[in-house]
């Protein structure tokens, strides 16, 4: 009863329904530009201590995420923990 799936862009479809908190937050959309325009919207809605996973963080061919990633939350003034298979996670203060 808690889970809807509304096929599409998930640059429309994230418009649908959106709960008032969100306590986990797995980001894998295969595109920097696209996973921080996500992330943009969703971290406000993030509850305290809520964990946000980015995939392809951290991994060799990824840089421009790498980059991307550490430029939001430094703006937003949290830090990545790389995890040994390149993947980030961030703890919302």
């Amino acid at each position: 009863n808690r889970v809807q799936f509304f096929p599409g862009d998930v640059r429309k479809t994230i418009n649908y329904n959106m709960p008032k908190k969100v306590s986990f937050l797995h980001v894998d959309l295969n595109s920097a530009e696209v996973e921080v325009e996500i992330l943009e919207k969703l971290f406000p809605l993030i509850s305290s201590n809520g964990i946000i996973i980015l995939d392809d963080y951290a991994n060799y061919g990824e840089e421009e995420a790498y980059i991307k990633h550490n430029i939001f939350f430094l703006e937003n003034d949290h830090s990545i923990l790389t995890t040994p298979s390149g993947q980030g996670i961030v703890i919302k203060k």
